[in-house]
């Protein structure tokens, strides 16, 4: 998938739309589209900043970002599973917003694959919340 086709996948994001809110996703976004721009040298510094405020919140990477994120943030999906509900749109919803964040993932790790499930939360990060996305899709 091209650079472009990722950005428009990420803003297709809807289940979990609060997290397109978070300065880390409006930073992963305007890097994005700097690249889409060909402004390399603002693309640079907007990874740079994206590199920075993951490290600063004790993350590695954005994978184990978005990670944390899904496991410790309550979303509809989340509070559904919850339940024990069932909505087919909503599940299908999260189940396209799981597979677009996938792609994002080893955005930080060139030449290293994300470890599959990590036992440590990034720095400072509490315990999952029960109906947490991550361990629903």
């Amino acid at each position: 998938m091209d650079l472009n086709a990722l950005r428009a996948a990420t803003q297709g994001i809807s289940a979990h739309r609060e997290l397109m809110g978070t300065a880390i996703m409006q930073m992963t976004d305007q890097i994005f589209l700097m690249l889409a721009y060909q402004n390399g040298e603002n693309a640079l510094n907007a990874y740079a900043e994206l590199f920075y405020a993951l490290r600063k919140e004790g993350c590695e990477g954005l994978g184990d970002w978005l990670w944390d994120y899904l496991r410790y943030t309550e979303t509809p999906y989340a509070r559904l599973m919850e339940r024990g509900g069932s909505d087919p749109a909503l599940e299908n919803a999260a189940r396209r917003d799981i597979d677009t964040l996938g792609l994002l993932r080893p955005l930080h790790r060139r030449h290293e694959a994300p470890p599959a499930r990590r036992i440590r939360p990034c720095a400072g990060r509490p315990a999952p919340l029960a109906g947490s996305s991550a361990f629903r899709l």
